[in-house]
């Protein structure tokens, strides 16, 4: 389902919620999430997740998502503060885990993002988002066999009967590292099966098209890619202030553009 259709729904459940019982802190969690994912309302989004955190510091998903939101926002060790005090309260739980390890990534501290999930595969070795996860740290480490080989277990391990050949964010990004690889032919193998999928309406997120046109070195048709996920509220959209994928491209001043148009240029 596209975001413009779901995060408005999402919204009003959670505002349901709150009408019952201001008090909840699930439901300030998600709101929070959805100002931030889809509304882009930063001020507004640490504000909700600051009110879940109040009314129950002991709520783990609150602080792995606003450990999100300190990423995005570039405040890397706040985010990884939050995300440890998230994994010491649900120390089983994969998602946190592997968001621990996925915010040293975004903090571009590439060494100690693989050992974390490393670490995770270990305890757990078929959630799909950790080999993503790894994947994405291995191939900043210029790694190219062992990013491969971790997005095509991600993939393999993210079909089910809504996606028989695997979630789009994770072939996608396998198609990333084809192209950094010099697999051109694979990747661009990929990419028409994605842009294919989005043309039979199925969701796939332009932001992870974008990448792979990225490593292409195809800068009209990425910047193409990302103001279509600017027009559609993208989820991923919010990584554009940290994501190192979009390295070779900042210099660019469409780019310089979409952040600020983000408010993200500070």
């Amino acid at each position: 389902m596209p975001p413009t259709r779901a995060m408005p729904m999402a919204k009003e459940a959670a505002q349901k919620a709150l009408s019952l019982d201001n008090q909840l802190a699930e439901a300030h969690t998600s709101l929070a999430k959805i100002k931030l994912s889809y509304e882009w309302d930063w001020a507004g989004a640490e504000a909700e997740f600051q009110q879940a955190i109040k009314l129950n510091p002991g709520y783990a998903t609150a602080r792995q998502w606003y450990g999100v939101y300190l990423s995005e926002m570039g405040r890397h060790d706040e985010s990884i503060r939050e995300r440890s005090i998230a994994q010491e309260l649900d120390p089983l739980s994969m998602a946190i885990a592997t968001g621990l390890g996925r915010a040293l990534y975004w903090a571009r501290r590439y060494d100690e993002a693989i050992a974390r999930l490393q670490a995770a595969v270990s305890k757990e070795p078929s959630y799909a988002d950790t080999y993503w996860s790894l994947g994405l740290a291995y191939e900043q480490k210029g790694l190219h066999a062992e990013s491969i080989n971790a997005f095509q277990r991600a993939v393999e391990l993210s079909r089910t009967s809504d996606f028989a050949e695997g979630k789009p964010e994770m072939l996608a990004a396998l198609g990333h590292a084809y192209a950094l690889a010099g697999r051109q032919a694979e990747a661009r193998k990929l990419l028409e099966q994605l842009n294919q999928d989005a043309a039979a309406q199925h969701y796939v997120s332009p932001y992870a098209l974008s990448l792979i046109y990225v490593a292409l070195n195809e800068r009209d048709a990425a910047f193409q890619a990302l103001s279509q996920a600017f027009r559609e509220h993208d989820e991923s959209f919010v990584h554009l202030k940290v994501d190192p994928r979009l390295d070779p491209i900042r210099s660019d001043p469409r780019f310089q553009q979409l952040l600020q148009q983000m408010h993200l240029d500070s």
